[in-house]
């Protein structure tokens, strides 16, 4: 994106943290309104459980919704200070999942794109989907959604942009990938299979649910559907949000003692593959 080249401020890790819970407050909004359920979800759960707020060295938001859920709220959402995009929904739409976007203050530069067209910072909000009783058929499902999205993943890099943000080796991998893929005209038809193969089982029909259209924890994400049956209030900075009344045995499911902090070395943001600019100066 040539925009970004202008002189653009990047914002701080403060400030992305900011924008980001803006748009947090205004899913949580709508979602208290339309009665949708949704959970806070990994990192940011932890930092609502472990901190109140943020984890200090987070840029970034998570939340899950139920299928039923997220589906209406994709097709449904709207809001002043932000819009969502999901496949299906948004033609540009290169992922699996949703993502709430600023669409005025920002603009992203990443190595993997996930949006054909500007976009500003987001939240990410992924919908959870039932899974199969027998935890081996789940593996062996889970196993072949993930090789799938694992290519997803590593074709998108041939939507990326040649920037100055990039080391030269990041630009020459953008160059192969753009010379092997052609700008992944066929992503669509492999985004649209891997959705189909996550929402196969009808939500609510089995006892348990996890996290399949998107491979971030794997086999660990395997839950109870009593976890989710409610959701409970919890303090995250100057507000509260929702969180599944399970949230403990979720979070140990996945990260067992959440509540210890991690190695110093590893304290440290996440998304080391952008850069987030102000458009204007403040």
């Amino acid at each position: 994106m040539n925009l970004i080249l202008n002189n653009m401020q990047k914002l701080t890790l403060s400030e992305l943290q900011d924008l980001s819970l803006s748009i947090l407050q205004e899913v949580h909004l709508f979602c208290v309104k339309n009665n949708l359920k949704y959970s806070l979800a990994y990192g940011t759960l932890i930092g609502a459980i472990r901190h109140k707020g943020f984890i200090p060295w987070d840029d970034d938001v998570d939340i899950i919704m139920p299928r039923p859920d997220y589906e209406r709220f994709c097709e449904s959402f709207v809001s002043d200070k932000c819009k969502v995009s999901s496949f299906g929904q948004d033609q540009d739409c290169r992922i699996t999942y949703a993502r709430v976007y600023d669409d005025n203050l920002t603009v992203v530069n990443s190595r993997i794109p996930w949006n054909l067209k500007e976009h500003g910072a987001w939240i990410d909000v992924f919908p959870v989907d039932a899974v199969e009783d027998d935890f081996d058929e789940y593996k062996s499902r889970f196993a072949n959604i993930s090789k799938r999205f694992a290519h997803i993943q590593f074709i998108r890099g041939a939507l990326s942009r040649f920037s100055t943000d990039f080391d030269v080796m990041s630009n020459i991998k953008i160059l192969v990938k753009k010379i092997l893929y052609i700008n992944a005209a066929f992503l669509p038809s492999k985004i649209k299979k891997v959705i189909e193969m996550s929402s196969l089982i009808p939500f609510g029909s089995t006892n348990h649910w996890g996290l399949v259209a998107f491979d971030s924890y794997g086999i660990k994400d395997y839950h109870e559907n009593a976890l989710f049956d409610d959701v409970v209030e919890v303090n995250f900075e100057q507000y509260r949000f929702h969180a599944l009344i399970g949230y403990d045995e979720y979070l140990r499911n996945i990260y067992g003692d959440y509540m210890k902090l991690p190695p110093e070395e590893e304290r440290h943001p996440k998304q080391t593959y952008l850069n987030v600019y102000w458009k204007s100066k403040k």
